[in-house]
Formats: C-alpha cells, sequence, structure tokens
C-alpha cells in the first residue's frame, strides 16, 4: 500500500518551555538528576516523563499527573496545572529556558554535598 504524503496531516502539540529554576532542587532530585538511572529516580514511576538530555525533563500533563504530585511537589503541580489549564500537553523543564515572571524562583546552590 503506498501512503500519500499529502494525506497525511501533522499532529500538532503544544510544550510549555520552563526554565528549572521554578522548582526547587528536591524536584530535581526526585525526577532524577542522574540520566544514566532513571527508574531510581522517586517520580519515575508517578509521572510519564523522559530526560531533556542533560538539561531537564520533558513531562506530560493532564489532571491525574497534578494530583499525583500536588503534596510531595506542590511547585511542579502547580506548572503542571498552568499546563493544562491552557490546554498544553507537556511541559520541558530545561536549565537554559527563560525565566517566567510571576513564577516563584528557587536557588539551586546547595551549600551540603547531596551526594557521598
Amino acid at each position: 500500500m503506498k501512503i500519500q504524503l499529502m494525506a497525511i496531516k501533522p499532529n500538532m502539540v503544544v510544550m510549555l518551555d520552563v526554565s528549572t529554576i521554578h522548582i526547587p532542587r528536591h524536584t530535581s532530585i526526585a525526577l532524577g538528576e542522574d540520566h544514566h538511572s532513571p527508574e531510581s529516580a522517586e517520580l519515575c514511576n508517578v509521572l510519564s516523563y523522559v530526560f531533556w538530555h542533560k538539561y531537564g525533563w520533558v513531562i506530560a500533563c493532564n489532571q491525574d499527573a497534578k494530583l499525583s504530585v500536588a503534596d510531595s511537589h506542590p511547585e511542579l503541580a502547580n506548572l503542571i496545572g498552568i499546563c493544562v489549564s491552557h490546554g498544553i500537553f507537556y511541559l520541558k523543564l530545561d536549565a537554559d529556558a527563560l525565566e517566567i515572571e510571576g513564577l516563584p524562583i528557587f536557588d539551586w546552590e546547595d551549600k551540603t554535598k547531596l551526594w557521598f
């Protein structure tokens, strides 16, 4: 069967690109800063997400995702909620993305070592 390319319509989705500065460090750790062993991340079985190279994550956004992190990671739940309320399907947390005015900012300069 030959597929006519003109008959294929693109499926476009919207993604919100947000700086990782808008989540606290403990959320970054829960998402799994070590992309070499993502299955050990606290949120690996809670959210549907992938690593964005070494710069962050792309998270699927829906009401269930928001509710699943609301208690433990309210800042992430807020970002997912913003996406859901605006019909945005994915949240990209990217270290190189721009800061969004009006969102909380977190200092990742941790004075203690997080590894042993």
